[in-house]
Protein backbone atom coordinates (compact mmCIF):
# COMPACT_ATOMS: atom_id res chain seq x y z
CA UNK A 1 0.00 0.00 0.00
CA UNK A 2 0.95 3.67 0.04
CA UNK A 3 0.47 6.30 2.83
CA UNK A 4 2.66 9.06 4.36
CA UNK A 5 4.66 9.98 1.44
CA UNK A 6 6.00 5.47 1.61
CA UNK A 7 5.34 2.73 0.02
CA UNK A 8 4.73 -0.67 2.18
CA UNK A 9 5.25 -3.93 2.46
CA UNK A 10 3.91 -5.22 5.54
CA UNK A 11 1.09 -7.98 5.98
CA UNK A 12 -1.53 -6.49 8.86
CA UNK A 13 -4.23 -8.91 10.59
CA UNK A 14 -7.40 -7.92 12.31
CA UNK A 15 -7.68 -8.81 15.68
CA UNK A 16 -11.56 -8.65 16.60
CA UNK A 17 -11.24 -9.70 20.42
CA UNK A 18 -8.65 -6.20 20.83
CA UNK A 19 -10.00 -4.34 17.92
CA UNK A 20 -7.21 -3.60 16.71
CA UNK A 21 -4.66 -4.49 13.29
CA UNK A 22 -1.54 -6.24 14.31
CA UNK A 23 1.80 -7.06 12.19
CA UNK A 24 2.40 -10.28 10.96
CA UNK A 25 5.46 -11.66 10.03
CA UNK A 26 6.43 -13.74 6.90
CA UNK A 27 8.85 -16.58 5.75
CA UNK A 28 10.15 -16.73 2.14
CA UNK A 29 10.76 -14.46 -0.52
CA UNK A 30 10.36 -10.44 -0.03
CA UNK A 31 7.26 -8.31 -1.95
CA UNK A 32 9.38 -5.04 -2.37
CA UNK A 33 6.88 -2.22 -0.97
CA UNK A 34 4.82 -1.43 -3.22
CA UNK A 35 1.22 -0.07 -3.97
CA UNK A 36 -1.16 -0.78 -7.36
CA UNK A 37 -1.09 -4.86 -6.38
CA UNK A 38 -3.71 -6.79 -7.50
CA UNK A 39 -4.67 -9.55 -5.33
CA UNK A 40 -6.90 -12.75 -5.52
CA UNK A 41 -7.55 -16.19 -4.31
CA UNK A 42 -5.17 -18.79 -5.63
CA UNK A 43 -5.74 -22.45 -6.58
CA UNK A 44 -5.84 -23.25 -2.57
CA UNK A 45 -7.98 -22.27 0.36
CA UNK A 46 -5.40 -21.08 2.18
CA UNK A 47 -3.51 -19.06 -0.37
CA UNK A 48 -3.58 -15.54 -2.62
CA UNK A 49 -1.84 -14.61 -5.51
CA UNK A 50 -0.03 -11.16 -5.18
CA UNK A 51 0.57 -9.39 -9.33
CA UNK A 52 2.55 -6.43 -9.91
CA UNK A 53 2.39 -3.00 -8.83
CA UNK A 54 4.58 0.22 -8.17
CA UNK A 55 7.34 0.98 -5.91
CA UNK A 56 11.37 0.63 -4.92
CA UNK A 57 13.45 -1.64 -2.59
CA UNK A 58 13.68 1.17 -0.46
CA UNK A 59 10.11 2.29 0.13
CA UNK A 60 10.79 5.69 0.19
CA UNK A 61 8.47 7.68 -2.21
CA UNK A 62 11.15 10.23 -2.60
CA UNK A 63 13.53 8.15 -4.83
CA UNK A 64 10.77 7.42 -7.06
CA UNK A 65 9.17 4.47 -8.08
CA UNK A 66 8.58 1.98 -11.07
CA UNK A 67 6.77 -0.69 -12.62
CA UNK A 68 6.48 -4.51 -11.06
CA UNK A 69 5.40 -7.51 -13.19
CA UNK A 70 6.10 -10.75 -10.65
CA UNK A 71 3.84 -12.63 -9.10
CA UNK A 72 4.06 -14.06 -5.94
CA UNK A 73 1.96 -16.90 -4.29
CA UNK A 74 0.73 -16.26 -0.49
CA UNK A 75 0.09 -18.69 2.24
CA UNK A 76 -2.05 -17.20 4.27
CA UNK A 77 -1.85 -20.25 6.86
CA UNK A 78 1.82 -20.70 7.02
CA UNK A 79 3.14 -17.40 6.22
CA UNK A 80 5.52 -18.01 3.76
CA UNK A 81 5.91 -15.98 0.45
CA UNK A 82 6.92 -17.93 -2.65
CA UNK A 83 8.24 -15.81 -5.92
CA UNK A 84 6.72 -17.51 -8.63
CA UNK A 85 8.01 -15.44 -11.82
CA UNK A 86 9.12 -11.67 -13.47
CA UNK A 87 8.46 -10.62 -16.68
CA UNK A 88 9.42 -7.66 -18.57
CA UNK A 89 6.81 -6.66 -21.13
CA UNK A 90 8.35 -5.90 -24.55
CA UNK A 91 6.03 -2.63 -25.14
CA UNK A 92 3.06 -2.38 -22.45
CA UNK A 93 3.45 0.25 -19.19
CA UNK A 94 1.02 -0.28 -17.00
CA UNK A 95 0.05 -1.22 -13.17
CA UNK A 96 -2.99 -3.62 -12.72
CA UNK A 97 -6.40 -2.49 -10.31
CA UNK A 98 -6.76 -3.57 -7.13
CA UNK A 99 -7.81 -7.46 -8.09
CA UNK A 100 -7.35 -10.58 -10.15
CA UNK A 101 -9.62 -13.29 -10.89
CA UNK A 102 -8.16 -16.42 -11.52
CA UNK A 103 -9.71 -18.75 -14.31
CA UNK A 104 -11.68 -21.88 -14.02
CA UNK A 105 -9.04 -23.96 -15.57
CA UNK A 106 -6.66 -22.72 -12.70
CA UNK A 107 -4.41 -21.91 -15.35
CA UNK A 108 -4.55 -18.11 -16.22
CA UNK A 109 -5.84 -15.02 -13.97
CA UNK A 110 -7.31 -12.14 -15.13
CA UNK A 111 -6.63 -8.78 -14.48
CA UNK A 112 -7.63 -5.28 -15.29
CA UNK A 113 -4.50 -3.07 -16.02
CA UNK A 114 -3.71 0.80 -17.38
CA UNK A 115 -0.66 3.40 -17.44
CA UNK A 116 -1.42 5.19 -13.54
CA UNK A 117 0.85 8.35 -14.30
CA UNK A 118 -1.73 8.97 -17.39
CA UNK A 119 -4.86 11.20 -16.21
CA UNK A 120 -7.17 10.17 -19.14
CA UNK A 121 -6.46 6.48 -20.49
CA UNK A 122 -8.02 3.00 -21.21
CA UNK A 123 -8.11 0.54 -19.10
CA UNK A 124 -7.69 -3.03 -20.81
CA UNK A 125 -8.54 -6.63 -19.49
CA UNK A 126 -4.97 -9.08 -19.61
CA UNK A 127 -4.46 -12.80 -19.21
CA UNK A 128 -1.89 -13.96 -17.58
CA UNK A 129 -0.66 -17.50 -17.51
CA UNK A 130 -0.08 -18.82 -13.86
CA UNK A 131 3.01 -21.01 -15.10
CA UNK A 132 5.13 -18.84 -16.38
CA UNK A 133 3.29 -14.94 -16.98
CA UNK A 134 3.12 -15.39 -20.40
CA UNK A 135 0.07 -13.16 -21.52
CA UNK A 136 -2.61 -11.97 -23.81
CA UNK A 137 -4.54 -8.49 -24.15
CA UNK A 138 -8.27 -9.18 -24.32
CA UNK A 139 -11.33 -7.58 -25.95
CA UNK A 140 -11.92 -3.87 -26.19
CA UNK A 141 -10.24 -0.65 -23.92
CA UNK A 142 -12.78 0.98 -21.14
CA UNK A 143 -12.65 4.69 -20.67
CA UNK A 144 -11.19 5.76 -17.54
CA UNK A 145 -10.25 8.72 -15.80
CA UNK A 146 -7.68 8.39 -12.91
CA UNK A 147 -6.46 12.28 -12.13
CA UNK A 148 -6.95 11.12 -8.37
CA UNK A 149 -5.29 8.52 -5.96
CA UNK A 150 -8.63 7.85 -4.80
CA UNK A 151 -10.13 6.36 -7.97
CA UNK A 152 -11.44 2.93 -7.57
CA UNK A 153 -11.26 0.39 -10.07
CA UNK A 154 -12.04 -3.34 -9.62
CA UNK A 155 -13.08 -6.58 -11.53
CA UNK A 156 -15.60 -8.92 -10.36
CA UNK A 157 -16.62 -12.37 -11.73
CA UNK A 158 -20.49 -13.81 -11.76
CA UNK A 159 -20.31 -17.68 -11.40
CA UNK A 160 -24.21 -17.90 -12.31
CA UNK A 161 -23.83 -15.50 -15.97
CA UNK A 162 -19.59 -16.20 -16.34
CA UNK A 163 -19.41 -12.95 -16.77
CA UNK A 164 -16.91 -10.39 -15.74
CA UNK A 165 -17.80 -6.85 -14.55
CA UNK A 166 -15.97 -3.72 -13.68
CA UNK A 167 -16.64 -1.09 -11.86
CA UNK A 168 -14.93 2.37 -12.09
CA UNK A 169 -15.21 5.43 -9.23
CA UNK A 170 -13.82 8.43 -10.53
CA UNK A 171 -12.84 10.60 -8.40
CA UNK A 172 -12.85 15.02 -9.74
CA UNK A 173 -12.44 15.93 -6.19
CA UNK A 174 -12.18 14.22 -2.46
CA UNK A 175 -15.93 14.80 -1.98
CA UNK A 176 -17.32 13.93 -5.44
CA UNK A 177 -17.02 10.95 -7.71
CA UNK A 178 -19.15 8.92 -10.12
CA UNK A 179 -19.52 5.14 -10.34
CA UNK A 180 -19.67 3.27 -13.86
CA UNK A 181 -20.43 -0.25 -14.30
CA UNK A 182 -19.05 -2.24 -17.65
CA UNK A 183 -20.19 -5.64 -18.44
CA UNK A 184 -17.79 -7.51 -20.27
CA UNK A 185 -18.57 -10.37 -22.85
CA UNK A 186 -18.04 -14.35 -21.53
CA UNK A 187 -15.48 -15.58 -22.25
CA UNK A 188 -13.03 -12.75 -22.95
CA UNK A 189 -11.64 -12.67 -26.39
CA UNK A 190 -8.40 -11.79 -27.63
CA UNK A 191 -7.91 -8.24 -29.11
CA UNK A 192 -7.64 -9.56 -32.48
CA UNK A 193 -10.92 -11.77 -32.52
CA UNK A 194 -12.80 -9.01 -30.81
CA UNK A 195 -11.40 -6.35 -33.90
CA UNK A 196 -12.45 -9.17 -36.55
CA UNK A 197 -15.67 -9.49 -34.52
CA UNK A 198 -16.34 -5.38 -35.07
CA UNK A 199 -14.60 -5.40 -38.83
CA UNK A 200 -18.09 -4.91 -41.86
CA UNK A 201 -19.51 -8.61 -42.87
CA UNK A 202 -17.84 -8.87 -46.40
CA UNK A 203 -14.49 -7.41 -45.99
CA UNK A 204 -12.44 -7.80 -48.76
CA UNK A 205 -9.61 -9.75 -49.14
CA UNK A 206 -6.30 -8.27 -48.16
CA UNK A 207 -5.27 -7.90 -51.84
CA UNK A 208 -8.23 -5.91 -51.87
CA UNK A 209 -7.38 -3.68 -49.32
CA UNK A 210 -3.93 -2.92 -50.45
CA UNK A 211 -5.31 -1.87 -54.08
CA UNK A 212 -7.83 0.19 -52.04
CA UNK A 213 -5.68 1.65 -49.66
CA UNK A 214 -3.38 2.74 -52.56
CA UNK A 215 -5.91 4.53 -54.44
CA UNK A 216 -7.18 6.66 -51.25
CA UNK A 217 -3.76 7.45 -50.81
CA UNK A 218 -4.03 8.75 -54.19
CA UNK A 219 -6.99 10.36 -53.53
CA UNK A 220 -5.87 11.73 -50.74
CA UNK A 221 -2.39 13.37 -51.61
CA UNK A 222 -3.90 14.53 -55.65
CA UNK A 223 -7.42 15.27 -54.78
CA UNK A 224 -7.23 18.37 -52.38
CA UNK A 225 -4.23 19.99 -55.17
CA UNK A 226 -6.80 19.34 -58.02
CA UNK A 227 -9.65 20.79 -55.83
CA UNK A 228 -7.56 24.06 -54.68
CA UNK A 229 -6.43 24.34 -58.14
CA UNK A 230 -10.43 23.80 -59.64
CA UNK A 231 -11.55 26.35 -56.76
CA UNK A 232 -9.05 29.34 -57.75
CA UNK A 233 -10.03 28.96 -61.81
CA UNK A 234 -13.93 29.40 -60.47
CA UNK A 235 -13.36 32.03 -58.74
CA UNK A 236 -11.78 33.84 -61.59
CA UNK A 237 -15.43 33.10 -63.63
CA UNK A 238 -17.58 33.08 -60.63
CA UNK A 239 -19.40 36.74 -60.13
CA UNK A 240 -19.82 38.90 -57.71
CA UNK A 241 -22.37 37.41 -55.01
CA UNK A 242 -25.88 39.50 -54.65
CA UNK A 243 -27.85 40.40 -51.76
CA UNK A 244 -29.97 37.08 -52.57
CA UNK A 245 -26.96 35.36 -52.32
CA UNK A 246 -25.47 36.50 -48.99
CA UNK A 247 -29.23 35.44 -47.38
CA UNK A 248 -29.50 32.24 -49.16
CA UNK A 249 -29.52 30.04 -45.47
CA UNK A 250 -26.14 27.33 -44.34
CA UNK A 251 -26.84 23.87 -45.68
CA UNK A 252 -26.70 21.10 -43.33
CA UNK A 253 -23.64 19.24 -44.65
CA UNK A 254 -20.85 21.99 -46.42
CA UNK A 255 -19.35 21.48 -49.59
CA UNK A 256 -16.34 20.00 -49.19
CA UNK A 257 -15.08 22.55 -51.93
CA UNK A 258 -15.87 25.46 -49.77
CA UNK A 259 -13.74 23.79 -46.81
CA UNK A 260 -10.85 26.17 -45.94
CA UNK A 261 -7.93 24.10 -45.42
CA UNK A 262 -7.25 22.96 -41.94
CA UNK A 263 -5.11 24.57 -39.71
CA UNK A 264 -1.30 22.23 -39.40
CA UNK A 265 -1.11 22.29 -35.47
CA UNK A 266 2.93 21.58 -35.30
CA UNK A 267 4.20 19.55 -32.43
CA UNK A 268 6.39 21.20 -30.10
CA UNK A 269 10.04 20.60 -29.49
CA UNK A 270 10.93 17.52 -28.28
CA UNK A 271 14.72 18.54 -27.22
CA UNK A 272 15.00 20.24 -23.30
CA UNK A 273 11.78 20.64 -23.34
CA UNK A 274 8.87 20.36 -20.17
CA UNK A 275 5.37 20.56 -21.34
CA UNK A 276 2.68 21.41 -18.12
CA UNK A 277 -0.21 21.82 -20.32
CA UNK A 278 -2.10 18.48 -20.48
CA UNK A 279 -0.06 15.60 -20.03
CA UNK A 280 2.87 16.31 -18.08
CA UNK A 281 6.67 15.47 -19.62
CA UNK A 282 10.22 16.16 -20.07
CA UNK A 283 12.48 15.93 -22.67
CA UNK A 284 16.14 16.00 -22.26
CA UNK A 285 19.32 17.52 -24.42
CA UNK A 286 19.11 14.26 -26.42
CA UNK A 287 15.49 14.22 -27.16
CA UNK A 288 14.36 11.53 -24.50
CA UNK A 289 11.34 11.10 -23.01
CA UNK A 290 12.51 11.39 -19.52
CA UNK A 291 9.47 11.69 -17.72
CA UNK A 292 9.63 8.99 -15.73
CA UNK A 293 12.61 10.82 -13.50
CA UNK A 294 9.90 13.08 -12.02
CA UNK A 295 7.89 11.02 -9.35
CA UNK A 296 4.87 12.80 -7.24
CA UNK A 297 7.22 14.85 -5.00
CA UNK A 298 9.71 16.13 -7.84
CA UNK A 299 7.46 17.31 -9.97
CA UNK A 300 5.44 18.87 -7.70
CA UNK A 301 9.22 21.05 -6.43
CA UNK A 302 10.07 21.39 -9.85
CA UNK A 303 7.20 23.15 -11.06
CA UNK A 304 7.19 24.63 -7.78
CA UNK A 305 10.09 26.23 -8.29
CA UNK A 306 9.95 26.67 -12.25
CA UNK A 307 6.67 28.78 -12.04
CA UNK A 308 8.41 30.67 -9.09
CA UNK A 309 11.20 31.36 -11.62
CA UNK A 310 9.26 33.30 -14.26
CA UNK A 311 9.38 37.02 -12.79
CA UNK A 312 9.57 36.03 -9.42
CA UNK A 313 12.54 36.02 -6.90
CA UNK A 314 11.78 32.02 -6.44
CA UNK A 315 10.11 30.03 -3.70
CA UNK A 316 11.29 30.31 -0.07
CA UNK A 317 12.72 27.31 1.45
CA UNK A 318 9.66 27.25 4.05
CA UNK A 319 7.24 27.52 1.37
CA UNK A 320 8.82 24.28 -0.15
CA UNK A 321 8.00 22.52 3.40
CA UNK A 322 4.21 23.95 4.05
CA UNK A 323 3.44 23.17 -0.39
CA UNK A 324 4.73 19.67 -0.54
CA UNK A 325 4.54 18.30 3.32
CA UNK A 326 1.61 20.37 5.00
CA UNK A 327 1.07 17.68 7.68
CA UNK A 328 4.94 18.18 8.77
CA UNK A 329 6.78 20.81 11.08
CA UNK A 330 8.96 22.72 8.92
CA UNK A 331 11.81 21.70 11.09
CA UNK A 332 11.26 17.88 10.69
CA UNK A 333 11.52 18.77 7.14
CA UNK A 334 14.58 19.69 6.57
CA UNK A 335 16.19 16.67 5.40
CA UNK A 336 13.52 14.68 3.49
CA UNK A 337 13.35 18.69 1.48
CA UNK A 338 17.45 17.92 1.30
CA UNK A 339 16.94 14.48 -0.19
CA UNK A 340 14.18 15.77 -2.60
CA UNK A 341 16.36 18.86 -3.74
CA UNK A 342 19.50 16.44 -4.32
CA UNK A 343 16.80 14.25 -6.81
CA UNK A 344 15.92 17.03 -8.71
CA UNK A 345 19.22 18.57 -9.33
CA UNK A 346 19.70 14.64 -10.83
CA UNK A 347 16.27 14.71 -13.04
CA UNK A 348 17.21 18.04 -14.45
CA UNK A 349 21.13 17.19 -14.77
CA UNK A 350 20.54 15.95 -18.68
CA UNK A 351 18.69 18.84 -19.71
CA UNK A 352 20.38 22.27 -20.75
CA UNK A 353 19.47 25.62 -20.41
CA UNK A 354 18.39 25.03 -16.89
CA UNK A 355 20.04 24.54 -13.51
CA UNK A 356 18.76 25.24 -9.59
CA UNK A 357 20.20 28.51 -7.99
CA UNK A 358 19.47 29.15 -4.15
CA UNK A 359 20.29 32.87 -2.72
CA UNK A 360 18.59 34.75 -0.16
CA UNK A 361 16.88 31.29 1.52
CA UNK A 362 14.84 31.30 -2.22
CA UNK A 363 15.38 28.43 -4.58
CA UNK A 364 14.75 29.25 -8.39
CA UNK A 365 15.72 27.85 -11.68
CA UNK A 366 18.46 29.86 -13.89
CA UNK A 367 16.76 29.81 -17.47
CA UNK A 368 19.14 30.03 -20.27
CA UNK A 369 18.17 30.07 -24.27
CA UNK A 370 17.59 26.46 -25.53
CA UNK A 371 15.26 25.56 -22.75
CA UNK A 372 11.71 25.23 -23.32
CA UNK A 373 8.43 25.35 -21.71
CA UNK A 374 4.95 25.64 -22.79
CA UNK A 375 3.20 27.22 -19.98
CA UNK A 376 5.72 30.11 -20.32
CA UNK A 377 5.55 30.37 -23.58
CA UNK A 378 1.99 31.13 -23.58
CA UNK A 379 1.36 32.43 -20.06
CA UNK A 380 3.92 35.42 -21.30
CA UNK A 381 1.91 35.54 -24.51
CA UNK A 382 -0.82 35.99 -22.74
CA UNK A 383 0.16 38.81 -20.76
CA UNK A 384 2.11 40.45 -23.66
CA UNK A 385 0.40 39.85 -27.03
CA UNK A 386 -2.69 38.28 -26.42
CA UNK A 387 -3.00 37.90 -30.55
CA UNK A 388 -0.14 35.80 -31.61
CA UNK A 389 -1.01 33.19 -28.51
CA UNK A 390 -3.20 31.76 -31.70
CA UNK A 391 0.31 30.65 -33.43
CA UNK A 392 0.64 28.15 -30.89
CA UNK A 393 -2.62 26.57 -31.12
CA UNK A 394 -0.48 23.66 -30.58
CA UNK A 395 0.59 23.97 -27.30
CA UNK A 396 -2.83 25.28 -25.97
CA UNK A 397 -4.89 22.70 -27.18
CA UNK A 398 -2.82 19.92 -25.21
CA UNK A 399 -5.34 20.72 -22.33
CA UNK A 400 -5.35 22.51 -19.03
CA UNK A 401 -2.50 23.55 -17.04
CA UNK A 402 -1.34 20.45 -14.89
CA UNK A 403 -4.85 18.67 -14.54
CA UNK A 404 -3.46 16.26 -12.50
CA UNK A 405 -1.67 18.28 -9.91
CA UNK A 406 -3.78 19.75 -6.72
CA UNK A 407 -5.42 23.45 -6.90
CA UNK A 408 -3.38 24.12 -3.83
CA UNK A 409 0.73 23.76 -5.19
CA UNK A 410 -0.47 26.48 -8.15
CA UNK A 411 -1.89 29.32 -6.04
CA UNK A 412 -3.75 31.15 -8.04
CA UNK A 413 -2.05 30.77 -11.43
CA UNK A 414 -4.32 27.80 -12.78
CA UNK A 415 -7.61 30.31 -12.22
CA UNK A 416 -5.65 33.08 -14.15
CA UNK A 417 -4.03 31.22 -16.90
CA UNK A 418 -7.75 29.78 -17.59
CA UNK A 419 -9.61 32.93 -17.67
CA UNK A 420 -7.39 34.34 -20.31
CA UNK A 421 -7.32 32.09 -22.02
CA UNK A 422 -11.06 31.75 -22.10
CA UNK A 423 -10.77 35.77 -23.57
CA UNK A 424 -9.05 34.59 -25.98
CA UNK A 425 -10.56 31.11 -27.35
CA UNK A 426 -14.45 32.17 -27.07
CA UNK A 427 -13.70 34.74 -29.56
CA UNK A 428 -11.59 32.29 -31.69
CA UNK A 429 -14.24 29.70 -31.67
CA UNK A 430 -16.32 32.32 -33.22
CA UNK A 431 -14.35 33.44 -36.21
CA UNK A 432 -12.74 29.46 -36.56
CA UNK A 433 -16.48 28.43 -37.03
CA UNK A 434 -17.73 30.99 -39.29
CA UNK A 435 -14.73 30.00 -41.43
CA UNK A 436 -15.57 26.82 -41.96
CA UNK A 437 -12.81 25.61 -40.01
CA UNK A 438 -15.14 23.00 -37.92
CA UNK A 439 -12.28 20.19 -36.96
CA UNK A 440 -10.24 23.29 -35.44
CA UNK A 441 -13.42 24.87 -34.12
CA UNK A 442 -14.38 20.85 -32.54
CA UNK A 443 -10.83 20.85 -30.82
CA UNK A 444 -10.99 24.58 -29.04
CA UNK A 445 -14.44 23.36 -27.88
CA UNK A 446 -13.35 20.68 -26.72
CA UNK A 447 -10.35 22.82 -24.71
CA UNK A 448 -13.00 25.08 -23.06
CA UNK A 449 -15.08 22.47 -22.00
CA UNK A 450 -11.92 20.83 -20.33
CA UNK A 451 -11.33 24.08 -18.51
CA UNK A 452 -15.42 24.96 -17.60
CA UNK A 453 -17.26 21.70 -18.32
CA UNK A 454 -21.07 24.03 -18.35
CA UNK A 455 -19.72 26.53 -20.63
CA UNK A 456 -23.01 27.29 -22.83
CA UNK A 457 -20.80 29.25 -25.64
CA UNK A 458 -18.71 25.74 -26.11
CA UNK A 459 -22.01 23.64 -26.01
CA UNK A 460 -23.23 25.49 -28.59
CA UNK A 461 -20.85 25.77 -31.23
CA UNK A 462 -19.65 22.30 -30.31
CA UNK A 463 -23.15 21.46 -31.26
CA UNK A 464 -23.29 23.38 -34.34
CA UNK A 465 -20.50 21.46 -35.69
CA UNK A 466 -21.36 18.02 -34.98
CA UNK A 467 -24.51 18.91 -36.65
CA UNK A 468 -23.06 19.47 -39.80
CA UNK A 469 -20.32 17.21 -39.53
CA UNK A 470 -22.16 13.90 -37.81
CA UNK A 471 -25.99 14.81 -38.07
CA UNK A 472 -28.62 16.52 -35.97
CA UNK A 473 -29.34 13.38 -34.04
CA UNK A 474 -25.51 13.01 -33.40
CA UNK A 475 -25.34 16.24 -31.98
CA UNK A 476 -28.84 15.86 -30.11
CA UNK A 477 -27.63 12.95 -28.26
CA UNK A 478 -24.51 15.18 -27.37
CA UNK A 479 -26.83 17.66 -25.77
CA UNK A 480 -28.86 15.07 -23.90
CA UNK A 481 -25.49 13.79 -22.46
CA UNK A 482 -24.92 17.47 -21.11
CA UNK A 483 -27.73 18.03 -19.75
CA UNK A 484 -28.02 15.06 -17.84
CA UNK A 485 -24.64 15.91 -16.61
CA UNK A 486 -25.56 19.88 -15.75
CA UNK A 487 -28.66 18.44 -13.90
CA UNK A 488 -26.38 15.88 -11.76
CA UNK A 489 -23.77 18.28 -11.14
CA UNK A 490 -25.74 21.38 -10.32
CA UNK A 491 -29.06 20.01 -9.11
CA UNK A 492 -31.22 21.63 -11.70
CA UNK A 493 -32.93 21.31 -14.86
CA UNK A 494 -31.25 23.13 -17.64
CA UNK A 495 -33.80 25.82 -19.43
CA UNK A 496 -32.37 25.92 -22.71
CA UNK A 497 -34.02 23.66 -25.32
CA UNK A 498 -31.70 21.73 -27.88
CA UNK A 499 -33.12 24.12 -31.09
CA UNK A 500 -32.94 27.08 -29.24
CA UNK A 501 -29.19 26.59 -28.41
CA UNK A 502 -28.73 25.63 -32.32
CA UNK A 503 -30.20 28.51 -33.23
Amino acid sequence: GYGAYSYHNSFLQYDDSLDRWEKVAFRGDTITPRFFAATGSADSSDEIFLFGGYGNESGNQVVGGRQYYDLYRIDLKKHTIRKCWNITPEKDVFVPANNLILSTDKKYFYVLCYPHEIARTQLRLYKFSVADGSYAVMGAPIPVNSMRIESDINLFRSARTDEFFCTVQEFTDRQHSSIKIYSLTAPPVSVAAYLAATRPPGDLPSRWQFALAAGLLVMTVGLPVWRRRRIRRQAKLRPAPTEETHRSPMPLAIPVENHPEPRVLRPGPLVNAVYLLGEFAVYDKKGMDITHLFPPKIKQLFVLILLGSKGDKGVTSRKISTRLWPDKDIASTKNIKGVTLNHLRSSISDLEGIGLVFQNDNYSFRLEEGFFCDYCLIAGLLRDDPAAVLDHLNLVLRGPLLPDMPDDLLDDRRSAYEQQLMDVLLPLLKRQYESGDLRLSLEITKLILSLDIFNEEALKYQLKCFRKLKGIDYSRKVYERWVLDYERSLGTEYQTAFDSILQ
